[in-house]
C-alpha cells in the first residue's frame, strides 16, 4: 500500500508539472497571439495608407510617364514626399527613373516588387529592409493603352511596427509577472492553510505518540489529500503501541518469573518451529467477510469463537487462512484467485477464499455437517439425518478445499496444515495423499461419541480414514480421545497403541491428544493420584505388598505427557508398570484393561464441567474461549505437533 501510495503521489506530481507546463504554454501562445494581432493591425494601417497614397498618385503620374515628362513627375514626388514616406517611379523595364531624395540614396537600381508589378500587372506589397531600415513597400503598375508603362512604388516607414510590437511584449510580460506573483501568493496561502498546518498537526501527533503520551486518534479535515498518509501513520502508531506493550509485558513477566504466552513469544516460537514455512489454517468460517450495505461494500468480522481464537494466532505467526467466502461482496474484494491480505488496515496474513454454490453449501454445511455430524457427536434427542446427496456435496466440498490448500502449499517444503472442525473430516487424507511430506493436524471442536452411537453413520469408515490421514488429531478432553480411539480400534484395521495414544496404518501413525481450550480447564485444581483407587482393591493391595515395594508409584498424567500440562490424570504406561509385579500375563492384561476403564471414568470425573449452549449446531462443547487462552492452547498444539 505504501508503494502504491508513493506511485500515486508521483503520478499526481507529474500531472501537476504537466498542468504547469500546459499553463505556461497557453500563456506563451496567448502572448504570441496578442503580438501577432497587434502586428497585423499595424500592418493593415500601413497598407491602408499606402493604398490611398499610391492609387492617388497613380492617376497623376500615369499621363506624365506616358509623355516622358520627368519634370511633372519630380514636382509630384517633391510635393507628396516626406521623411517617413518615400516615392519612386520605374520605367517599363523596372529601371529607376526618379525618387524622393531620402529614398534615392538607399534604393537599388532594380526593385523586385516593381519588376513583379510590371511583369504581372498586379499590385505588389510587403515589408522590406532597406539600409537597416524596415519599410512597407506598395508597388502598383503604370498603364498606357492597357499596357504596362512602368511602376509606382510607395515606401512607408515601418519602424513603428517593431517598436509597437516590442511595447506590446513589454506590457504582456509585466501583466504575466503580476499574474504569476498573484497566483504564487494565492498558492502559498492555500499550501499554508491546507498542507503546512495539517502536516504540523501530524508531526505533533506523531511526536506525542513517540513520547508515549496518551492522545486521541488523528482526524484530518481533507481525507482526499491526507487520507492515505493519515492511515499509514495510524497503522505505524498501532504497531508502535503493540511493540511498547509487548516490551512492557515481557519485562513484567521476567520480573515476576511467570511463563505466559504473549503475542511476541508466540511469534518467535512459531518462527523457531516453522521456520520460513507458512502456517496454513483451514476452516469453514472466514475471519473477515465483505457485504453490501446501502450500496457500499463493508468489511465485517463474523461472530465466531473459532475466529476469535485463531485470528490473534494468525496475526502473530502469519501464513494462509483458507475459508469459505460467505459474503455477497467477497468476490469483488479479492483477486482472481480469491486471495487478499488481512487485516485490511494492517495486513499480517493471507486469506484464501473458496466459493461454493448454494447447493454445495446447503448439502455440505446445512445438511451433512449440521443435520448429520453435529447431532450425532452431541448425542442429542434428534435423530441425525444422513442423505446420500448431502454426503456427495460434503465429499465434493472437501475435495475443493483440498485443491485450494494444495495450490497454496505447492512451492512449500514440508508444509504445516491445521484443519479446523468437523466440516473437513475427509481433508487430512486428501492432502496427505497428494503431499506425503506435509504435516497435517485436525482439531475436532465438538465431542466425539462412543462407538455404538457413531456406528449409525453410514459413512463412518470414510470419515475415520479421512481423519487418520492427519499426523495429529486433537479433541477438547481425554474422554473424547478415548472414545475416538475405541471407535477406530473397533471399526478400522490398524494397530492401536493405548500407551502412546496413536493409531498406525501401514507406515503412517496418527497421534490423538487432548487440547482443552476452555478458560476453566487451565485453572482446574490438581487432581488426586489414581494409585489410591487402583490400590484400594484387596487383590491389588496384596499383589502390591508381595512385590516388596514400600512406596506406591503415583501415576503420571496422560495429558501432561502429551501436552506438557500439570494435570494428574493417570496414563496407561503407569498403570501397566504398576502391574509389572504380576507373574501371569493374563492377570497383567486384565489389570491393564480394568485400569483403562477406571482411567476413563476418572478422566470424565476430573475434567471441568462442559458448558453447553442452546444455540444449535454452531455452538461447540468447550467453554467460551478467550484470546489469551487460545494463544496458549495453539502454542501447546504446535509444540505437541
Amino acid at each position: 500500500q505504501r508503494l502504491h501510495h508513493q506511485e500515486d503521489v508521483g503520478r499526481a506530481r507529474a500531472r501537476d508539472r504537466g498542468r504547469h507546463r500546459d499553463h505556461l504554454l497557453v500563456v506563451h501562445l496567448e502572448l504570441n497571439a496578442e503580438g501577432a494581432e497587434e502586428r497585423g493591425r499595424l500592418t493593415q494601417d500601413l497598407e491602408r495608407r499606402a493604398v490611398l497614397l499610391g492609387e492617388g498618385l497613380k492617376e497623376a503620374v500615369e499621363p506624365a510617364a506616358a509623355k516622358g515628362s520627368r519634370v511633372v513627375i519630380d514636382r509630384l514626388l517633391k510635393k507628396f514626399g516626406r521623411p517617413d514616406q518615400g516615392i519612386a517611379v520605374y520605367d517599363r523595364v523596372a529601371i529607376l527613373v526618379t525618387a524622393t531624395p531620402e529614398m534615392a540614396l538607399v534604393l537599388p537600381a532594380s526593385l523586385p516588387e516593381a519588376t513583379e508589378a510590371i511583369t504581372s500587372g498586379a499590385v505588389q506589397k510587403g515589408l522590406r529592409s532597406l539600409n537597416s531600415r524596415q519599410v512597407y513597400v506598395y508597388a502598383t503598375p503604370l498603364l498606357h493603352d492597357d499596357k504596362p508603362a512602368g511602376a509606382l512604388a510607395v515606401f512607408l516607414d515601418a519602424s513603428d511596427l517593431r517598436r509597437a510590437e516590442w511595447e506590446r511584449w513589454q506590457f504582456n510580460a509585466i501583466r504575466f509577472l503580476v499574474l504569476a506573483l498573484a497566483l504564487s501568493l494565492i498558492a502559498w496561502l492555500v499550501v499554508r492553510m491546507s498542507v503546512t498546518r495539517p502536516m504540523a498537526r501530524m508531526a505533533g501527533w506523531t511526536r506525542a505518540l513517540r513520547r508515549g503520551q496518551p492522545i486521541a486518534p488523528l482526524e484530518m479535515d481533507d481525507l482526499g489529500l491526507f487520507g492515505p498518509m493519515a492511515r499509514e501513520v495510524t497503522v505505524l502508531a498501532k504497531s508502535l503501541h503493540r511493540a511498547q506493550a509487548a516490551a512492557e509485558e515481557e519485562a513484567t513477566l521476567r520480573l515476576s518469573g511467570e511463563t505466559q504466552w504473549t503475542e511476541e513469544r508466540l511469534k518467535q516460537f512459531a518462527k523457531l518451529r516453522l521456520g520460513e514455512a507458512p502456517l496454513v489454517v483451514v476452516s469453514n468460517r472466514e475471519p473477515v467477510r465483505h457485504v453490501r450495505r446501502n450500496g457500499r461494500i463493508v468489511a465485517e468480522t463474523p461472530a465466531s469463537g473459532l475466529v476469535t481464537a485463531m485470528d490473534p494466532v494468525m496475526r502473530a505467526c502469519g501464513g494462509v487462512w483458507v475459508a469459505q467466502g460467505s459474503g455477497d461482496a467477497d468476490r469483488e474484494s479479492a483477486d482472481d484467485r480469491g486471495r487478499l491480505r488481512v487485516p485490511l488496515d494492517d495486513p499480517r496474513y493471507t486469506l484464501r477464499r473458496v466459493y461454493l454454490t448454494q447447493e454445495e453449501e446447503a448439502g455440505y454445511y446445512g445438511g451433512f455437517s449440521n443435520e448429520g455430524l453435529w447431532p450425532l457427536c452431541h448425542i442429542v434427542h434428534t435423530r441425525p439425518q444422513f442423505r446420500p446427496d448431502d454426503w456427495n456435496h460434503y465429499r465434493a466440498v472437501n475435495e475443493k478445499f483440498a485443491a485450494a490448500v494444495l495450490e497454496e502449499i505447492a512451492d512449500t517444503e514440508s508444509p504445516m496444515v491445521l484443519i479446523q472442525d468437523y466440516h473437513f473430516a475427509l481433508l487430512p487424507a486428501l492432502i496427505k495423499r497428494a503431499r506425503p511430506d506435509s504435516r497435517t493436524a485436525i482439531f475436532w471442536h465438538i465431542p466425539w461419541p462412543n462407538f455404538e452411537s457413531f456406528s449409525i453413520c453410514p459413512w463412518q469408515d470414510d470419515l475415520l480414514l479421512g481423519m487418520l490421514g492427519a499426523d495429529l488429531i486433537g479433541f477438547h478432553t481425554q474422554y473424547y480421545c478415548n472414545n475416538f480411539l475405541e471407535t477406530v480400534e473397533r471399526a478400522i484395521e490398524g494397530r492401536t497403541d493405548w500407551e502412546r495414544f496413536s493409531m498406525t496404518r501401514g507406515r503412517h501413525t496418527t497421534y490423538v491428544k487432548p487440547f482443552p481450550t476452555s478458560s476453566t480447564s487451565l485453572r482446574r485444581p490438581r487432581a488426586r493420584p489414581c494409585w489410591r483407587t487402583w490400590a484400594s482393591h484387596p487383590r491389588r493391595s496384596s499383589a502390591w505388598a508381595s512385590s516388596g515395594s514400600t512406596t506406591p508409584r503415583a501415576c503420571r498424567s496422560g495429558s501432561a505427557r502429551s501436552a506438557g500440562s500439570s494435570s494428574a490424570s493417570p496414563s496407561i504406561e503407569s498403570a501397566s508398570c504398576s502391574c509389572s509385579s504380576r507373574r501371569r500375563a493374563g492377570a497383567r492384561c486384565l489389570a491393564t484393561r480394568r485400569s483403562r476403564r477406571r482411567w476413563t471414568t476418572w478422566s470424565a470425573r476430573s475434567m471441568p464441567p462442559i458448558r453447553r449452549s442452546a444455540g444449535g449446531p454452531s455452538c461447540t462443547s468447550s467453554a467460551t474461549t478467550t484470546t489469551a487462552t487460545s494463544t496458549r492452547t495453539i502454542a501447546t498444539r504446535t509444540s505437541a505437533w
